[in-house]
């Protein structure tokens, strides 16, 4: 599957979880998930680097899960891609540039979501 193709995240899910949570709970939501996306993605990167394979699962996984929660498909995507390849850390390591540049996208999309009140 190419990830490229999927959203980065999903405002109706957004605005139907405001309806049913509220505007403040949501805000908190948006505002912790740029600095999320920079511990769990620096948690991959170091896995990689020590090229610890056990590492490299958890970070994904957990990385994953908290993707899915939120509707961040197309970052879900490329860490189901990566936890995929922990047996060939060339391949996870492949992966990074695909994974950085999405990470920042996504960041900028809740930064956006955030200062636009996009939530609501």
């Amino acid at each position: 599957m190419d990830c490229s193709e999927l959203p980065i995240g999903d405002l109706n899910f957004l605005k139907d979880l405001t309806s049913r949570s509220g505007a403040e709970i949501v805000r908190e939501l948006v505002e912790c998930a740029p600095p999320s996306i920079e511990k769990e993605s620096a948690a991959i990167k170091q896995a990689i680097k020590s090229e610890n394979r056990q590492e490299l699962k958890d970070a994904c996984h957990a990385f994953k899960g908290a993707c899915y929660s939120v509707q961040m498909s197309r970052l879900a995507c490329l860490t189901k891609k990566m936890e995929a390849a922990i047996d060939d850390m060339r391949m996870a390591r492949s992966l990074l540039p695909e994974l950085d540049a999405a990470c920042e996208e996504a960041i900028v999309w809740w930064y956006n979501v955030l200062n636009d009140e996009l939530y609501l």
